[in-house]
């Protein structure tokens, strides 16, 4: 991607599947009074390989399709723009309770209360 110029439209899409973790920005940037179509690729947290969809620039309207074009062909293969690739979805049984409840597997030594009895900790004689 081109830091010189202003990027008007970006997306970054994330594919993960068994050990791949990969990674596409897509962009359209300003060059003059037309646009280029740039994006970069590669295994997430190395360096990206960078590529330019428009070898000349074009105008906004070509851009865009191309942009709208590579973004559609990457989610087609499974990528989405997740923050961490994989899309949230909802369940039938996501407002469902599964009747899990937590337990304490160590005793609390909370101090002694008067009056109530096995309220744990030890009780002061006088």
């Amino acid at each position: 991607m081109n830091n010189s110029s202003t990027s008007i439209q970006s997306s970054t899409l994330y594919f993960r599947e068994g050990n791949a973790d990969k990674v596409c920005k897509v962009s359209v940037d300003e060059a003059g009074d037309d646009f280029t179509v740039n994006y970069a690729y590669g295994r997430r947290g190395t360096t990206l390989k960078a590529g330019t969809k428009t070898q000349q620039a074009v105008s906004r309207e070509q851009a865009e399709k191309l942009f709208a074009n590579l973004v559609q062909a990457k989610e087609a293969k499974g990528y989405n723009s997740g923050d961490d690739g994989i899309g949230y979805q909802r369940t039938a049984f996501q407002e469902q309770d599964t009747g899990i409840r937590c337990q304490l597997l160590n005793p609390i030594n909370a101090p002694y209360t008067p009056g109530r009895p096995n309220s744990g900790g030890t009780q002061l004689k006088k």
